[in-house]
């Protein structure tokens, strides 16, 4: 059995939704695209599709075996692209995850013209702050915020992301300009949801590590509605500071406490999941995020 095709079979039932259109389109009988995909079923010990006279469907254990399985296709047909030509071109396309608050003019214009570099590539986004799990959702890059990525993966380093408080100027002249961070205990304060189990701490200009216990007012994993809430007026947020790279935002919001340091920095890392081959597309855009959004420490931090 020859593995390999068969998941390119078992791919285009899915994407086609039927046997008889996969069969025309790979030069097969219908009764052969059917035997490979019983013969993938048999190999793996359980059932991919839902088959009946009308449609097909993917079962439970299917949907993850396409997702992980069309990765694995797309990087074998990259890899013998890049084999067969020394100056094998980015093309193809590059699934990406990031942050929502990186919906901004600047993030946009960075995916133009890297588009405008290698125009055979094209770009599946999802902008969300959950954590993403790269290898399940067949994900090639996420830009993920964090004081150090997680030690099974690999990472980039992108650039430093400073970590601000802000609020609308209504805000701080119904409640109060804090003058130091204990402050914060009397404000309505709103945070992402890492952060609600914590103190907020930092230094002040100085070298004391400065704390607060605080009773979030609002936890929420997406950070562009904490800039947004804080835009109402709502309570000071604590947010990324390119988040106000939104000319909307920049206007609305006053950074409070612009002395603030946290304990830790934060830096935007391009995390991926395996070191061992990269395809030109995948490289190539980390390299363009360097470029673009550096300087900064190219390190790369590998899983143990």
């Amino acid at each position: 059995m020859n593995t390999f095709f068969s998941m390119q079979v078992f791919k285009e039932v899915v994407e086609l939704g039927s046997f008889i259109r996969a069969a025309e389109k790979l030069g097969l009988s219908p009764a052969m695209t059917s035997k490979h995909i019983q013969q993938l079923e048999a190999h793996l010990g359980v059932r991919l599709l839902h088959r009946t006279s009308r449609r097909v469907s993917l079962t439970d254990e299917g949907r993850t075996y396409y997702a992980r399985g069309s990765h694995i296709l797309e990087d074998l047909a990259e890899l013998e692209a890049e084999l067969n030509s020394a100056s094998a071109k980015p093309q193809g396309l590059l699934r990406l995850a990031a942050p929502a608050w990186l919906h901004n003019a600047i993030f946009a214009k960075a995916l133009s013209d890297f588009r405008s570099l290698y125009p055979e590539v094209q770009f599946d986004l999802l902008l969300s702050d959950r954590l993403v799990d790269l290898i399940e959702e067949g994900i090639d890059i996420a830009l993920r915020v964090t004081p150090e990525p997680h030690a099974t993966l690999y990472a980039r380093r992108i650039c430093e992301v400073p970590l601000i408080f802000a609020a609308s100027p209504d805000y701080l002249e119904r409640k109060g300009r804090p003058q130091r961070l204990e402050d914060f205990a009397q404000h309505d304060i709103l945070m992402h949801s890492s952060l609600k189990d914590e103190p907020l701490q930092g230094y002040m200009g100085d070298t004391e590590l400065h704390q607060v216990r605080v009773q979030a007012i609002l936890t929420t994993n997406d950070t562009d509605l904490l800039a947004r809430t804080a835009m109402m007026g709502m309570g000071i947020a604590v947010i990324p500071k390119p988040v106000l790279e939104d000319p909307l935002l920049a206007n609305a919001l006053e950074i409070v406490l612009p002395e603030f340091k946290p304990p830790m920095t934060y830096y935007l890392y391009a995390v991926y999941s395996s070191r061992g081959h990269q395809s030109p597309k995948v490289r190539r855009f980390i390299d363009f995020m360097l470029e673009t959004f550096g300087p900064c420490s190219t390190q790369e931090h590998t899983k143990s």
